[in-house]
């Protein structure tokens, strides 16, 4: 199988306690030609400080700057990425230890694809699972009216394929990666029966946060 390099975009603000969970379950990939591109924003919970402490060599390149919110955070992570594959991180999500394996070898069975992605299982704070989620094939009308809503968490990127679309809108406060999928909908997008990611659902999940929306 051919290794491209895929990067991982992590971004970071005060991702404690559910930011080491998810920088380890980067570590344990099988898939071994990744980097983990942080973006931090100058957190203050001791986020910075553990990053600065995970042993990874090369793969690991941290930046830590103040920021006009998560789409120019993201686009920073982007720009300092070298991979051909990209996928994003949430510091409240886990990736399946074989997720970059997966999506390395779904892209190269599919060149034309612009995005492969899978499904992710729900769990509660302490990471029990309690549901699994499944989108259907790729609809741009059921995704425009979010009856279909492919995870992000469980989703990677061709660079080559999605060209100067792959970036972040950052004028939008929230739903940024709404309007990335959206732009990119006239791709063709490939879905794989298999779990990708697991995403946290709990009140200290960014997502359930509001300062993290300022």
């Amino acid at each position: 199988m051919n290794e491209p390099l895929v990067s991982i975009l992590l971004i970071v603000k005060n991702g404690m306690p559910y930011l080491r969970e998810a920088v380890a379950s980067v570590a344990r990939q099988s898939y071994r030609n990744y980097e983990l591109i942080v973006q931090d924003g100058r957190s203050t919970d001791g986020s910075l400080e553990f990053l600065r402490q995970v042993v990874d060599g090369p793969r690991l390149k941290i930046e830590t700057l103040p920021d006009r919110g998560i789409g120019q955070a993201c686009n920073r992570a982007l720009a300092r990425g070298r991979g051909d594959i990209i996928g994003t991180l949430a510091c409240d999500d886990r990736l399946e230890s074989r997720a970059l394996e997966i999506a390395a070898r779904e892209f190269e069975k599919h060149p034309e694809a612009a995005a492969i992605y899978g499904s992710v299982k729900m769990t509660e704070a302490k990471g029990q699972v309690i549901r699994s989620y499944e989108v259907d094939s790729f609809d741009v009308l059921r995704f425009m009216k979010c009856e279909s809503l492919p995870p992000m968490a469980a989703m990677f990127f061709s660079r080559k394929v999605c060209g100067e679309e792959l970036r972040f809108d950052e004028s939008m406060k929230t739903c940024s990666d709404y309007d990335l999928l959206l732009r990119l909908s006239h791709l063709p997008f490939v879905k794989v029966r298999t779990c990708l990611a697991r995403v946290r659902i709990s009140e200290m999940s960014q997502t359930c946060r509001p300062e993290m929306y300022e």
